[in-house]
């Protein structure tokens, strides 16, 4: 099992922009199907090697020269560059010359769709899987896509999770790691192509694609985010609407009732560039609307949650709804109220692929959850320490505060990127939070919060932070219960690696304040 051939690209001279692991799986995809590939990137990037076939310039710095273009015939561009101006990482320069030329500018997702199709039912066809394996009625193989500004990879995982338990072979792949295509090279080495593909996508990958044709897709939620990035939060909410299909939406459509402002949207969307209805399920913590197919909370004494389904009448005036109980939601692992929303949209996306629900409700109740997402890495005397470092953006922190309703101790700020803090600061008054700022924007947040007549400090550092916020809530709560969490609601860089590099910060200082303190976890 080979690459799909394709004599177009050996015929072509490919320059993709960006070196990072999105845009090296791009130039080893195009090198393999026979292009002439040039890697460009402003970083100096002295310990990555560029991949077989594949001429590479690094540490061209920024803006990067317009001779690059030269003898291009297509442009790739890597998720994180803006072709937008004046925004971070842009390549906009770039991007206007493109256009002046008639050069064709491509993404990942844009490849990754191309070789699907080439690949063909012959490729997914193949007598590769033993028979008592499900079947799928589809002549190439499913693809899920999930975006939103939080809870993307959670409901990624869970979504792959609930598949598998089922016995299905699913590839994720994408904003979460490995990217679209270097999962599908790896897969044709190893000649086993997946039934289902589980895709996390970003804004960025999905703003400048041009085809995509998924089998199901979900908008999880939207709040601002990357408008460091994005034009405006409108240009942001266009993007994210590109997850249903393109150039027109196709295949099942997940829609979150919850936020009346994000469905309406996405139901314009649907009705305004679909030739044909597009089928639709809701999702949210509300009640579904009457004869609408779906899935939510029912409370009789214990909380279900529950599946909606039309009872399919042929008048409409008749049409009544069946409502299933699926599992009360204290049996789900994952803490959380919007975990339950995530848990609702990977069963809306399986659904598209299989129908054994009593399978994938095993599964749901099985799953533990991701590191670093709302994670309890510590308790002593009353006090729970919980790593949600994945909470970079103020809607995770949000969601993240809506959580235990125990006192809690935040650790907030980092690179705001621009975001509004306003939804913050409203969920920290509501939960009385003591709150302890850091990093870059650290000041900020910690000046609205004490505007609001919240306890609120700066840290210098996350060892500061850790012990200032344990300091103020033992004073509050005695020997009480509460909660230590770290939730930035901002990006790492200005202090760390990344989020992860961040977490393990966070427990470093947990477990040496616990020590200091002698106190038994």
């Amino acid at each position: 099992m080979g690459e799909p051939t394709d004599t177009v690209w050996a015929q072509r001279s490919a320059l993709v922009l960006g070196a990072g692991e999105s845009g090296l799986a791009c130039a080893e995809w195009l090198a393999r199907l026979g292009a002439k590939v040039r890697l460009a990137d402003s970083r100096p990037l002295a310990g990555v090697s560029p991949p077989p076939g594949v001429d590479a310039e690094f540490g061209l710095g920024h803006p990067m020269p317009e001779r690059l273009l030269s003898a291009c015939d297509v442009l790739v561009l890597s998720p994180g560059l803006s072709p937008h101006p004046d925004r971070v990482h842009s390549v906009s320069h770039l991007v206007e010359v493109a256009h002046a030329r008639d050069i064709p500018i491509l993404g990942e997702l844009d490849l990754f769709e191309e070789a699907l199709q080439s690949l063909g039912s012959g490729a997914y066809g193949s007598p590769t899987r033993e028979s008592d394996e499900p079947e799928l009625a589809l002549a190439r193989p499913a693809v899920l896509a999930v975006t939103g500004t939080n809870g993307k990879t959670t409901t990624v995982k869970l979504t792959a999770h609930l598949l598998e338990s089922v016995g299905l072979d699913v590839q994720i792949a994408g904003n979460v790691s490995p990217s679209m295509l270097r999962a599908l090279m790896d897969r044709l080495d190893a000649r086993r192509l997946p039934q289902v593909w589980v895709l996390e996508l970003s804004s960025f990958q999905l703003a400048s694609a041009l085809r995509f044709t998924p089998t199901a897709s979900v908008i999880l939620n939207l709040t601002e985010d990357h408008l460091d990035w994005h034009r405006s939060m409108e240009d942001y909410r266009a993007s994210k609407l590109r997850v249903y299909g393109l150039p027109l939406p196709v295949g099942l459509a997940l829609v979150y009732r919850d936020d009346a402002q994000l469905e309406a949207a996405v139901r314009a969307h649907l009705a305004r560039h679909s030739q044909r209805p597009v089928e639709t399920i809701s999702f949210g913590l509300s009640p579904c609307r009457e004869s609408e197919l779906g899935f939510g909370l029912y409370a009789d004494g214990l909380e279900w949650m529950v599946r909606q389904m039309p009872t399919g009448d042929a008048d409409p005036s008749a049409q009544q709804s069946r409502l299933t109980r699926l599992m009360p939601s204290a049996a789900m692992r994952l803490q959380g109220r919007h975990n339950l929303l995530n848990a609702m949209a990977a069963l809306g996306l399986a659904q598209a692929v299989t129908d054994d629900l009593a399978g994938m409700l095993h599964g749901l109740r099985t799953y533990l959850g991701e590191p670093h997402r709302l994670q309890s890495i510590a308790a002593a005397d009353g006090i729970e320490f919980v790593d949600d470092s994945k909470g970079t953006n103020v809607g995770a922190t949000v969601a993240a505060l809506e959580g235990d309703a125990v006192p809690v101790a935040i650790i907030v700020g980092g690179d705001g990127k621009g975001q509004s803090f306003a939804p913050l600061f409203e969920a920290l008054q509501r939960r009385n939070a003591i709150v302890v700022g850091i990093g870059r924007d650290g000041p900020l947040i910690v000046e609205g919060a004490r505007q609001r007549g919240l306890h609120a400090e700066m840290a210098e550092d996350m060892a500061g932070a850790v012990s200032i916020g344990f300091a103020a809530l033992r004073a509050r709560v005695g020997e009480g219960r509460g909660q230590l969490l770290l939730s930035p609601a901002c990006a790492s860089l200005d202090m760390f690696q990344n989020y992860a590099h961040r977490a393990t910060v966070f427990a470093q200082a947990v477990s040496a304040l616990l020590e200091r303190e002698g106190v038994q976890a």
